[in-house]
């Protein structure tokens, strides 16, 4: 399908515990990859311990740094026709995870691949399903996630990741991508474990809900969560399944945070709407043209 082997970005700062779980994982895949990593400023032994997997390392400033100018400043030293990105605390699934994702650019619409469970409107995924812009009606805030995916680099060169934005560079691309007229595959087997969130603690856990929240809210027109619907949310919504009584899951303070983060984001988010959402989320009002790659 492709002339070259696909590429991977790992980005990463701080990683010494985690990082060779990860490039030992794309070393062990059924087809070859090339590694790029993009360092940010990393104080303990992560460049050295992913030296001997990487096909090359970038170096930034962490000042530099940015989720979509990591992305792509990755890109540009990549080879592939196919590029993954692959947060360095994560893992592949499994060792098919990038043969597995090349499976859906057989079709030329297809702009990108990433691990997903459900589809926009919460419907269980039980193999590789494509979405369009429309499907987005059902859930706007669904969908591509930079921890583990893949996009054609063609694409990207039209559409690269914005990198002014603090989170969702991922999500933002995929809308970008979707009002072009191109498809999105996701696909649960292509699922990369991500309780990393988590494992941050409760300040870190906040600050990334509130970022993600802020800027949905902003480019995005959806029902923000009011107080009321927090406090429901907090009571009744136990969306995961678990052998803990509702009562003990409601004293979580991981849970707690992720709801105030999303609360504060999504309020801070709205009031940042106006000049500055532009025609970011004209995609919720119109169809995207249905343009192709040859197009």
């Amino acid at each position: 399908m492709t002339a070259t082997k696909p590429s991977v970005v790992v980005r990463a700062k701080n990683e010494e515990e985690a990082i060779e779980l990860a490039l030992a994982g794309l070393r062990a895949q059924t087809i070859g990859t090339e590694i790029i990593l993009v360092d940010s400023g990393s104080t303990d032994r992560t460049v050295e311990i992913a030296r001997p997997y990487c096909d090359e390392i970038v170096s930034i400033t962490a000042e530099a740094f940015s989720y979509g100018g990591s992305l792509n400043l990755g890109v540009q030293r990549c080879a592939g026709e196919i590029v993954f990105a692959l947060s360095a605390h994560c893992a592949p699934p499994s060792p098919n995870w990038v043969e597995q994702s090349l499976e859906a650019y057989t079709d030329d619409q297809v702009a990108g691949t990433f691990g997903y469970g459900t589809g926009p409107d919460g419907t269980m995924l039980s193999s590789a399903t494509k979405f369009t812009l429309a499907d987005l009606s059902a859930g706007p805030t669904w969908g591509f996630t930079n921890q583990g995916s893949s996009w054609r680099r063609r694409v990207w060169e039209r559409f690269p990741f914005n990198e002014q934005l603090v989170a969702c560079e991922d999500k933002e691309w995929m809308w970008r991508v979707l009002a072009a007229g191109f498809c999105i595959v996701a696909d649960p087997r292509l699922i990369v474990e991500g309780r990393h969130r988590r494992r941050a603690g409760t300040r870190a856990l906040y600050q990334r809900v509130h970022r993600e929240h802020l800027v949905l809210s902003e480019l995005l027109d959806y029902p923000r969560l009011t107080a009321p619907t927090l406090l429901r949310r907090w009571w009744s919504d136990f969306p995961d399944p678990s052998s803990y009584p509702n009562w003990q899951r409601r004293l979580s303070p991981m849970r707690s945070v992720e709801l105030l983060g999303e609360f504060t984001g999504d309020l801070a988010g709205s009031h940042r709407r106006g000049d500055q959402t532009r025609a970011i989320s004209s995609w919720q009002a119109a169809p995207g043209p249905t343009t192709g790659l040859v197009a």
